[in-house]
């Protein structure tokens, strides 16, 4: 009888012990699964994330590399000169596509000596420019450029003339025209190295056709601000500057 009972007994302890090993499997192989899935979710939603990356590249607007202040110190030494007097500085947006966007503005007054006999006269005024140009880095301190720009002027001229005659009295007369203007386009290309830091020096060559402007007869505009001489309806034209660059890349 209590061999019996001693049996039963192991019976039981064993059965018992088993079915606990078994639920103890089924709950690690549970919490494996578990992990397994939590970790193939977020392998999931990383996949998704990176698919989305090339997608925000595409959908990226063109930025600014940098910003350019020019002045144009050729003109400066117009300040010595008596018959004329030239001002004119820039300023130029370049994108990463190399592609420019240029603003130019100036001012210029001509007191030519020879322009008529017996006569003083002057022309002055304002002018500005706005253009396209491609930038081509030839190496890391050199530009090359080539590019197109619209010119209008906004100017005055008058004059004191005197007309002497050895049969009647001297006739002398003054005129006074304001409020003026000039359309002109300009063809460009120019170079332009480092000199120290972010400051270059550089060179613009100008092909300039003249569209319209006003004038008059029999005494004509002798010269617009910005353009040159009336007489001439395509004129070259040579800038010499100096440009110190704000950059927004390495």
């Amino acid at each position: 009888m209590k061999l019996l009972s001693g049996s039963i007994f192991s019976i039981i302890l064993v059965i018992y012990s088993g079915i606990s090993g078994v639920c103890g499997q089924a709950e690690t192989a549970s919490d494996s699964v578990s992990t397994e899935a939590i970790q193939a979710d977020k392998v999931q939603l990383s996949a998704q994330e990176n698919d989305t990356e090339p997608e925000m590249d595409t959908l990226r607007i063109p930025a600014i590399r940098r910003i350019e202040l020019s002045l144009d110190y050729l003109k400066l030494i117009s300040f010595a000169l008596p018959s004329e007097t030239k001002l004119e500085g820039g300023l130029g947006i370049i994108t990463k596509p190399n592609i420019g966007l240029s603003f130019e503005f100036g001012y210029g007054a001509k007191m030519p000596e020879d322009h008529y006999k017996n006569a003083a006269y002057t022309v002055e005024g304002i002018y500005g420019r706005v253009g396209l140009s491609y930038h081509y880095p030839f190496n890391p301190g050199s530009n090359l450029f080539i590019g197109a720009k619209y010119g209008m002027s906004n100017y005055q001229d008058e004059a004191t003339f005197v007309i002497e005659s050895s049969l009647w009295d001297v006739y002398e007369d003054s005129f006074s025209r304001t409020d003026l203007s000039a359309r002109w386009v300009e063809f460009i290309a120019g170079s332009e190295s480092k000199i120290k830091g972010n400051f270059y020096l550089g060179f613009i060559f100008r092909f300039r056709a003249l569209i319209s402007h006003d004038n008059f007869s029999p005494l004509e505009v002798f010269s617009v601000p910005g353009y040159g001489r009336t007489m001439d309806k395509t004129i070259p034209a040579l800038n010499l500057y100096m440009k110190y660059m704000i950059r927004f890349e390495k």
